[in-house]
Protein backbone atom coordinates (compact mmCIF):
# COMPACT_ATOMS: atom_id res chain seq x y z
CA UNK A 1 0.00 0.00 0.00
CA UNK A 2 1.30 3.43 -0.88
CA UNK A 3 2.07 5.78 1.96
CA UNK A 4 2.28 9.54 2.43
CA UNK A 5 3.25 12.00 5.14
CA UNK A 6 0.74 13.81 7.31
CA UNK A 7 1.32 17.36 8.53
CA UNK A 8 3.23 16.16 11.57
CA UNK A 9 5.61 14.06 9.50
CA UNK A 10 3.90 10.79 10.47
CA UNK A 11 3.76 8.13 7.79
CA UNK A 12 0.13 7.24 7.12
CA UNK A 13 -1.51 5.00 4.52
CA UNK A 14 -2.11 6.73 1.21
CA UNK A 15 -5.62 8.14 0.90
CA UNK A 16 -8.13 5.33 1.11
CA UNK A 17 -11.18 6.87 -0.49
CA UNK A 18 -13.62 5.16 1.86
CA UNK A 19 -11.69 6.16 4.99
CA UNK A 20 -11.24 9.72 3.78
CA UNK A 21 -14.93 10.02 2.94
CA UNK A 22 -15.90 8.63 6.36
CA UNK A 23 -13.46 10.95 8.14
CA UNK A 24 -14.77 14.01 6.32
CA UNK A 25 -18.40 13.00 7.01
CA UNK A 26 -17.68 12.58 10.73
CA UNK A 27 -15.86 15.91 10.78
CA UNK A 28 -18.89 17.54 9.16
CA UNK A 29 -21.11 16.13 11.91
CA UNK A 30 -18.81 17.56 14.59
CA UNK A 31 -18.68 21.01 12.98
CA UNK A 32 -22.43 21.05 12.31
CA UNK A 33 -23.37 20.19 15.90
CA UNK A 34 -20.68 21.96 17.91
CA UNK A 35 -22.65 25.21 18.14
CA UNK A 36 -25.46 23.24 19.79
CA UNK A 37 -23.26 20.96 21.85
CA UNK A 38 -25.59 20.76 24.84
CA UNK A 39 -28.45 19.45 22.70
CA UNK A 40 -26.34 17.37 20.28
CA UNK A 41 -24.27 15.42 22.79
CA UNK A 42 -24.86 12.01 21.25
CA UNK A 43 -24.09 13.06 17.67
CA UNK A 44 -20.84 14.80 18.63
CA UNK A 45 -19.77 12.09 21.07
CA UNK A 46 -20.22 9.28 18.55
CA UNK A 47 -18.43 11.21 15.82
CA UNK A 48 -15.47 11.98 18.11
CA UNK A 49 -15.26 8.36 19.23
CA UNK A 50 -15.02 7.13 15.63
CA UNK A 51 -12.55 9.84 14.63
CA UNK A 52 -10.24 8.97 17.53
CA UNK A 53 -10.61 5.18 17.22
CA UNK A 54 -7.14 3.65 17.56
CA UNK A 55 -7.56 1.28 14.63
CA UNK A 56 -7.94 3.90 11.89
CA UNK A 57 -7.42 7.25 13.67
CA UNK A 58 -9.63 8.86 11.09
CA UNK A 59 -8.81 12.39 12.28
CA UNK A 60 -5.56 12.04 10.27
CA UNK A 61 -7.52 12.12 7.03
CA UNK A 62 -9.46 15.30 7.80
CA UNK A 63 -8.36 18.37 5.84
CA UNK A 64 -9.57 21.94 5.45
CA UNK A 65 -8.27 25.27 4.11
CA UNK A 66 -5.99 25.77 7.12
CA UNK A 67 -4.87 22.13 7.30
CA UNK A 68 -4.45 21.08 3.69
CA UNK A 69 -2.21 18.14 4.60
CA UNK A 70 -4.11 17.13 7.71
CA UNK A 71 -3.67 17.67 11.45
CA UNK A 72 -0.45 16.96 13.34
CA UNK A 73 -2.11 15.45 16.40
CA UNK A 74 -5.52 14.48 17.75
CA UNK A 75 -5.25 17.40 20.16
CA UNK A 76 -4.77 19.79 17.21
CA UNK A 77 -7.89 18.44 15.55
CA UNK A 78 -9.98 18.57 18.73
CA UNK A 79 -8.89 22.14 19.50
CA UNK A 80 -9.63 23.24 15.94
CA UNK A 81 -13.18 21.89 16.05
CA UNK A 82 -14.14 22.27 19.71
CA UNK A 83 -11.99 25.16 20.89
CA UNK A 84 -9.93 25.05 24.07
CA UNK A 85 -11.74 22.01 25.40
CA UNK A 86 -10.14 19.71 27.97
CA UNK A 87 -9.40 16.01 27.48
CA UNK A 88 -11.89 15.39 30.27
CA UNK A 89 -14.65 17.17 28.35
CA UNK A 90 -14.03 15.03 25.25
CA UNK A 91 -14.10 11.91 27.42
CA UNK A 92 -17.43 13.05 28.88
CA UNK A 93 -18.91 13.55 25.40
CA UNK A 94 -17.83 10.10 24.25
CA UNK A 95 -19.03 8.53 27.51
CA UNK A 96 -22.41 10.25 27.17
CA UNK A 97 -22.85 9.02 23.61
CA UNK A 98 -22.06 5.44 24.63
CA UNK A 99 -25.12 5.43 26.91
CA UNK A 100 -27.27 4.90 23.81
CA UNK A 101 -25.55 1.60 23.00
CA UNK A 102 -24.97 -1.82 24.53
CA UNK A 103 -26.85 -3.28 27.49
CA UNK A 104 -29.77 -1.25 28.83
CA UNK A 105 -29.41 1.56 26.23
CA UNK A 106 -30.87 5.01 26.86
CA UNK A 107 -32.64 6.90 24.02
CA UNK A 108 -30.51 9.62 22.42
CA UNK A 109 -33.22 12.20 23.11
CA UNK A 110 -33.00 11.43 26.82
CA UNK A 111 -29.19 11.59 26.87
CA UNK A 112 -29.24 14.95 25.09
CA UNK A 113 -31.72 16.22 27.68
CA UNK A 114 -29.31 15.23 30.46
CA UNK A 115 -26.50 17.50 29.34
CA UNK A 116 -22.85 16.47 29.21
CA UNK A 117 -22.09 16.57 32.94
CA UNK A 118 -25.12 14.62 34.13
CA UNK A 119 -24.82 12.07 31.31
CA UNK A 120 -21.16 11.49 32.24
CA UNK A 121 -22.25 10.83 35.83
CA UNK A 122 -24.84 8.26 34.70
CA UNK A 123 -22.10 6.59 32.61
CA UNK A 124 -20.22 5.81 35.86
CA UNK A 125 -22.90 3.27 36.70
CA UNK A 126 -23.02 -0.30 35.46
CA UNK A 127 -25.69 -0.64 32.73
CA UNK A 128 -28.02 -2.61 35.02
CA UNK A 129 -27.77 0.13 37.65
CA UNK A 130 -28.97 2.89 35.30
CA UNK A 131 -32.46 2.69 36.70
CA UNK A 132 -35.44 4.76 35.45
CA UNK A 133 -35.42 6.95 38.57
CA UNK A 134 -31.81 7.99 38.00
CA UNK A 135 -32.20 8.38 34.22
CA UNK A 136 -35.36 10.47 34.58
CA UNK A 137 -33.80 12.65 37.27
CA UNK A 138 -30.73 13.25 35.10
CA UNK A 139 -32.94 14.27 32.16
CA UNK A 140 -34.86 16.75 34.32
CA UNK A 141 -33.40 20.22 33.70
CA UNK A 142 -34.45 21.30 37.20
CA UNK A 143 -32.28 18.66 38.88
CA UNK A 144 -28.71 19.95 39.36
CA UNK A 145 -25.55 18.00 38.55
CA UNK A 146 -24.69 17.74 42.25
CA UNK A 147 -27.92 15.85 42.95
CA UNK A 148 -27.17 13.33 40.20
CA UNK A 149 -23.60 12.88 41.44
CA UNK A 150 -25.00 12.07 44.87
CA UNK A 151 -27.54 9.57 43.50
CA UNK A 152 -24.87 7.86 41.40
CA UNK A 153 -22.40 7.68 44.28
CA UNK A 154 -25.09 6.22 46.56
CA UNK A 155 -25.73 3.52 43.95
CA UNK A 156 -22.02 2.76 43.66
CA UNK A 157 -21.63 2.69 47.45
CA UNK A 158 -24.28 -0.02 47.75
CA UNK A 159 -21.83 -2.48 46.17
CA UNK A 160 -18.80 -1.41 48.20
CA UNK A 161 -17.65 -2.43 51.69
CA UNK A 162 -18.56 0.25 54.23
CA UNK A 163 -14.93 1.35 54.69
CA UNK A 164 -14.57 2.02 50.94
CA UNK A 165 -17.73 4.07 50.52
CA UNK A 166 -17.37 7.74 49.59
CA UNK A 167 -19.62 10.76 49.34
CA UNK A 168 -19.82 12.57 46.02
CA UNK A 169 -17.79 15.77 45.78
CA UNK A 170 -18.02 18.76 43.48
CA UNK A 171 -15.88 21.83 42.87
CA UNK A 172 -17.66 24.88 44.29
CA UNK A 173 -16.36 28.46 44.17
CA UNK A 174 -17.43 31.94 45.27
CA UNK A 175 -15.80 35.36 44.89
CA UNK A 176 -15.37 36.59 48.47
CA UNK A 177 -13.63 39.55 50.06
CA UNK A 178 -10.17 38.97 51.49
CA UNK A 179 -11.40 39.49 55.05
CA UNK A 180 -14.11 36.84 54.62
CA UNK A 181 -11.59 34.36 53.22
CA UNK A 182 -9.27 35.13 56.14
CA UNK A 183 -12.12 34.49 58.58
CA UNK A 184 -12.97 31.16 56.93
CA UNK A 185 -9.35 30.00 56.98
CA UNK A 186 -8.98 31.04 60.63
CA UNK A 187 -12.04 28.99 61.60
CA UNK A 188 -10.94 26.04 59.47
CA UNK A 189 -7.52 25.90 61.13
CA UNK A 190 -8.97 24.63 64.42
CA UNK A 191 -12.52 23.79 63.37
CA UNK A 192 -11.52 20.59 61.56
CA UNK A 193 -10.13 19.28 64.86
CA UNK A 194 -13.36 19.78 66.79
CA UNK A 195 -14.94 16.77 68.46
CA UNK A 196 -17.66 15.48 66.16
CA UNK A 197 -15.74 16.67 63.10
CA UNK A 198 -12.63 14.56 63.64
CA UNK A 199 -14.66 11.34 63.89
CA UNK A 200 -14.02 7.98 62.27
CA UNK A 201 -16.18 8.74 59.24
CA UNK A 202 -13.83 8.72 56.24
CA UNK A 203 -16.55 9.15 53.61
CA UNK A 204 -16.06 12.93 53.67
CA UNK A 205 -13.10 15.20 54.36
CA UNK A 206 -12.71 17.06 57.66
CA UNK A 207 -13.24 20.36 55.86
CA UNK A 208 -16.43 19.12 54.24
CA UNK A 209 -17.81 17.92 57.58
CA UNK A 210 -16.91 21.25 59.21
CA UNK A 211 -18.73 23.40 56.64
CA UNK A 212 -21.69 21.07 56.47
CA UNK A 213 -22.03 21.50 60.24
CA UNK A 214 -21.68 25.28 59.92
CA UNK A 215 -24.53 25.59 57.43
CA UNK A 216 -26.77 23.08 59.20
CA UNK A 217 -26.32 25.10 62.40
CA UNK A 218 -27.05 28.35 60.55
CA UNK A 219 -30.26 26.90 59.13
CA UNK A 220 -31.41 25.64 62.53
CA UNK A 221 -30.68 28.96 64.27
CA UNK A 222 -32.30 31.18 61.64
CA UNK A 223 -35.32 29.17 60.51
CA UNK A 224 -37.78 32.09 60.75
CA UNK A 225 -35.41 34.56 59.13
CA UNK A 226 -34.79 32.14 56.26
CA UNK A 227 -38.54 31.62 55.84
CA UNK A 228 -39.06 35.39 55.66
CA UNK A 229 -36.18 35.67 53.16
CA UNK A 230 -37.68 32.92 50.98
CA UNK A 231 -41.02 34.73 50.86
CA UNK A 232 -39.27 37.98 49.97
CA UNK A 233 -37.27 36.25 47.21
CA UNK A 234 -40.35 34.66 45.65
CA UNK A 235 -42.21 37.98 45.69
CA UNK A 236 -39.22 39.75 44.17
CA UNK A 237 -38.86 37.12 41.40
CA UNK A 238 -42.61 37.19 40.70
CA UNK A 239 -42.50 40.98 40.39
CA UNK A 240 -39.66 40.80 37.86
CA UNK A 241 -41.36 38.00 35.93
CA UNK A 242 -44.50 40.11 35.65
CA UNK A 243 -42.47 42.88 34.04
CA UNK A 244 -43.38 45.53 36.56
CA UNK A 245 -41.56 48.86 36.49
CA UNK A 246 -38.37 48.40 38.51
CA UNK A 247 -38.35 52.08 39.39
CA UNK A 248 -41.80 51.90 40.95
CA UNK A 249 -41.72 52.81 44.62
CA UNK A 250 -41.82 49.84 46.95
CA UNK A 251 -41.74 49.45 50.68
CA UNK A 252 -38.50 47.46 50.45
CA UNK A 253 -35.40 48.27 48.46
CA UNK A 254 -34.38 45.26 46.41
CA UNK A 255 -30.90 43.89 47.15
CA UNK A 256 -28.29 43.34 44.44
CA UNK A 257 -28.69 40.16 42.42
CA UNK A 258 -26.56 37.31 43.87
CA UNK A 259 -23.49 36.36 41.85
CA UNK A 260 -23.79 33.08 39.91
CA UNK A 261 -22.29 29.99 41.50
CA UNK A 262 -19.24 28.62 39.66
CA UNK A 263 -19.51 24.84 39.60
CA UNK A 264 -17.50 22.44 37.51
Amino acid sequence: MKKSKAAGGEIVPAADKKLVALAMQLDLEVRHNVSQIETSIVAIGKALEKLKDKKHRLWRFVTDKQHKTGFQTWEDYATSRLGAISHGRIHELVAAASLTEGENPIPAKTVNAMGVKKAAEVYRLEPQDRTPDIVNAAADRNVPVAAIKEKVQEKINMKLPEEERKESTQFFARNLTARTVALIEEIELDGVWMEGIRDQNTQATLRDKLWHAVWVTFRENYQQELKDAMEYRKAYEAKNAAGEDEEEETSVIAPPEPEPVHIQ
